[in-house]
């Protein structure tokens, strides 16, 4: 299990951190509450679904808010972090920032590992950051709860890092993948 402890960017405690995680939830859900009964006419259209897009400040990075709707309905929800850290190794701090938030929240991941898909920097963890922006590691930690499955990333290709959180409906899950399956077909 890796582990990077130091500060917290921008100075704020853990607890300050977490009620940003939970006001930031708490705005989702009114949010996911409004478009269950009025979705506006600018929505852009995405793999037989919609997708919405709103900017977003959580843990204390700027992030799009990315909500994926299949026939009208909240299928999966993402945040996309949107930081352009100077140090490739800032993206890993992150991420393990917003780890232990999350385990904080919702337990300890059931999936949680570094994939090397290629060995040069593995010897090196100061230069985990930069095999991440490279594509050569990727982060994955996972939870579930009854309702949601939320999956958090760190990859990279190109020398750009990329920190997402998904949550995805259980419930839903089959349903909007059958909709997209039915969809396609329907296209042949």
């Amino acid at each position: 299990r890796m582990e990077r402890v130091g500060p917290s960017e921008g100075g704020r405690e853990p607890g300050d951190q977490r009620r940003t995680v939970n006001e930031a939830t708490a705005r989702g859900r009114k949010l996911v509450k409004q478009l269950s009964t009025s979705i506006e006419d600018t929505r852009a259209k995405y793999e037989g679904g919609d997708i919405l897009v709103y900017p977003e400040r959580l843990v204390d990075m700027d992030a799009d808010a990315v909500y994926l709707l299949v026939s009208g309905r909240l299928a999966r929800a993402k945040y996309m972090f949107r930081e352009d850290f100077t140090s490739a190794n800032r993206y890993l701090d992150a991420f393990i920032r917003v780890k232990t938030l999350f385990s904080g929240k919702y337990g300890e991941p059931g999936d949680d590992r570094a994939i090397w898909h290629d060995d040069l920097y593995r010897e090196d963890p100061d230069d985990w950051g930069r095999a991440v922006e490279r594509g050569d590691l990727t982060f994955v930690a996972s939870w579930a709860t009854p309702q949601t499955e939320i999956v958090l990333l760190l990859h990279g290709n190109d020398y750009q890092s990329h920190l997402e959180v998904e949550y995805t409906s259980i419930r839903l899950k089959l349903w909007a993948e059958s909709v997209k399956n039915d969809a396609e077909h329907d296209l042949i």
